[in-house]
């Protein structure tokens, strides 16, 4: 089942939170959905789940809106909230709640449970919860009626490292059965290891969809050279060497230089043959943050 957004458009008053928002998130596939905050992400996301009404445009899984899917639970989960629990609760309890207004039985909790594993936590009251566990049981609840989309919003707030990677080996298993997963952030680096698609927002607009391969492939690899002959070396690096000509030369500063388009070996050459002193010699590679910030207009 795929997931839909056709020109969706909300304005709050005079705040236009999303604008003509169109993409598809395709099944068998984690797509990040990402932008700083206050781009529209969550709002986006509380559009399809019919939490909030658009403006204009639609927001469709399997081709319907979340308020014409009869049991919606048995199609889509959603964990949009994980701070919405009843303090005063356990963990079972409080999903107990969200399974008797689904028609679910209690079996559903417990198989949700075990499934994000908080069996342990089960009788605790959510109060005495961390963060990180409270984010568990928001997955939990979003995975009661065993459904095939499942939509997740900033589920890695709150993780320690050990549950940033529970959670990246579970999508990716989700996933792998054919399943839909749409996961936002407002970090790239967090989820840059788990999606396989991106869908890029900036002020409630679509700046970038693609896969990550594709948005790797925008990153740029250059070397770096750290020399105290930087000046005379870049005239020997724009001569060249067998043909090969490097496609931009930076001088950053009296001793290091930026060289793009030309192997490291090949750099490493004419210093050689030429007798230039070298105090460093790497190849770096721009970040895909970099990318992200420059997409976005450089905020997070």
């Amino acid at each position: 089942m795929s997931i839909e957004f056709r020109r969706l458009t909300k304005h709050f008053g005079g705040t236009h939170a999303v604008n003509d928002l169109s993409f598809t998130v395709a099944p068998g596939r984690v797509t990040g959905f990402l932008g700083p905050n206050g781009s529209g992400k969550s709002t986006s996301l509380r559009c399809l789940t019919g939490l909030v009404t658009p403006t204009s445009g639609e927001a469709l899984i399997d081709g319907q809106r979340y308020v014409d899917i009869p049991q919606p639970s048995r199609k889509i989960g959603a964990g949009l909230e994980a701070t919405g629990f009843h303090p005063g609760r356990t963990g079972f309890n409080n999903l107990m709640v969200m399974a008797d207004a689904a028609g679910l039985s209690a079996s559903a909790v417990e198989s949700s449970l075990e499934q994000v594993g908080m069996t342990f936590a089960r009788d605790t009251k959510v109060d005495a919860y961390s963060l990180g566990m409270k984010q568990r049981l928001a997955l939990a609840g979003a995975l009661l009626g065993d459904p095939p989309v499942l939509v997740l919003d900033e589920p890695a707030n709150g993780l320690d490292p050990e549950g940033i990677a529970w959670l990246r080996n579970f999508l990716q298993y989700k996933a792998s059965l054919g399943n839909t997963v749409l996961v936002s952030s407002h970090v790239l680096s967090e989820v840059q290891q788990t999606v396989d698609d991106v869908v890029i927002i900036a002020k409630g607009r679509l700046v970038k969809a693609c896969s990550l391969d594709e948005l790797v492939a925008e990153t740029q690899m250059h070397v770096e050279v750290v020399t105290p002959e930087a000046a005379r070396f870049e005239t020997l690096l724009r001569s060249g060497l067998d043909g090969h000509h490097p496609s931009a030369i930076r001088l950053k500063n009296q001793h290091i230089i930026e060289v793009e388009g030309m192997p490291i070996s090949t750099v490493g050459r004419i210093a050689v043959q030429n007798s230039i002193e070298l105090h460093g010699l790497r190849e770096h590679r721009t970040d895909l943050e970099d990318v992200f910030l420059s997409l976005t207009g450089g905020t997070a």
